[in-house]
């Protein structure tokens, strides 16, 4: 045989060879899936590869502290991204974009779900923190519907290890205003009065000192409240993250003694714009002091601006002239699922007091 059959007997061999790894890669990927992936588009970026099927994207990932995605729309789509991790907490951030809402699934190599949490976020906003153990982990991004009122329709998840939201930053909405993370995260916490974390209002009707007297009328099961089991005034703030008055109205729920004490503030440029109080203590029976109410705020002197809300308690505990023996801890104030609305949603002359100062 001579040299140059050799030549191109070696070239033909080593065809053969990458065109046969070729398809082995793609029959990998059959037992990776667990499906047959019939047409494939791949794209490589540092750490990542994606794989494109229907509606139905799987990313390999390095680190699960390095995901960072950013997708047109697509109708009900489903990503899943397969990471690593060394163990510790990560944060979560979250964008609808034009979908209606997005569900997020964190699922370890031991079957456990760590996460399953939907959001309707349609901007990038801080979930929430997660704790995951040392394993491997397929996280999964689903969209729902359409009708996301962020002006960036991408579809966006980020996870790294900031696991906190800024405080400083602006949303459309009134950051975690129903406080379902059971945290206080986007909120300023000045003082002691309203503890550590939300209340859990199943935990306080079954476990603590409030068990004989069930609250409700809140929609959802945290809420932010100076009541404690302790008699001590405790005073103190609540400070949201900056929004945009974007809407007419700012609805909540509330419970609140009639007292020159507590009161709610709209700021604009760290001045109270907006002062209200309320007396939700209706006296129709034992029950209407852990009864919530529905209150709101008109927004139209500060509508289109930055604000942020204010929470405040100067004395709460024992401040008023109610019978505490007989209805304990009945003067303190509760607040939850705090957002706006181009409905008010009050229903009763529960309004003591509601001053209006310029934004000018």
């Amino acid at each position: 045989m001579s040299k140059k059959q050799e030549i191109i007997g070696i070239i033909i061999l080593i065809v053969i060879m990458l065109t046969l790894a070729i398809k082995f890669g793609n029959l990998l990927n059959l037992f990776n899936t667990g499906k047959i992936i019939t047409s494939i588009s791949t794209t490589t970026i540092p750490g990542h590869t994606t794989i494109n099927s229907s509606n139905t994207i799987i990313t390999y990932a390095g680190s699960c502290s390095s995901i960072y995605v950013y997708e047109e729309y697509t109708v009900n789509s489903t990503k899943s991204y397969k990471c690593s991790w060394t163990g510790g907490n990560l944060g979560i951030w979250v964008a609808s974009g034009a979908a209606d809402k997005i569900n997020l699934d964190i699922v370890g190599a031991n079957r456990v779900t760590y996460l399953n949490q939907s959001s309707s976020y349609s901007c990038l906003t801080f979930l929430r923190e997660v704790n995951l153990t040392a394993q491997n982990y397929t996280i999964s991004f689903n969209t729902y519907g359409g009708g996301g009122t962020c002006l960036d329709p991408h579809e966006k998840l980020v996870i790294n290890s900031t696991t906190a939201p800024s405080t400083n930053q602006t949303y459309d909405f009134v950051y975690n205003g129903n406080f379902s993370y059971d945290t206080y995260a986007g909120w300023t916490v000045n003082a002691i009065a309203f503890g550590v974390k939300p209340a859990n209002i199943l935990e306080y009707n079954s476990e603590y000192c409030f068990k004989d007297y069930p609250w409700s009328g809140l929609s959802g099961n945290y809420f932010a409240t100076t009541a404690s089991c302790s008699h001590q005034p405790r005073p103190g703030e609540l400070i949201s993250s900056y929004f945009n008055a974007s809407y007419p109205y700012l609805n909540f729920q509330i419970i609140s003694p009639t007292n020159n004490s507590d009161f709610i503030e709209i700021l604009y440029n760290n001045t109270p714009k907006i002062i209200a109080t309320y007396n939700t203590y209706l006296g129709e029976s034992t029950n209407s002091f852990y009864q919530f109410q529905n209150a709101s705020i008109p927004l139209n002197s500060v509508r289109g601006k930055m604000v942020r809300l204010a929470i405040i308690s100067y004395i709460p505990g024992i401040h008023s002239t109610l019978n505490t023996s007989e209805r304990p801890l009945a003067n303190f104030t509760a607040i939850g699922d705090i957002h706006m609305s181009y409905i008010p949603w009050q229903y009763k002359n529960i309004t003591t007091k509601l001053e209006i100062n310029s934004t000018s």
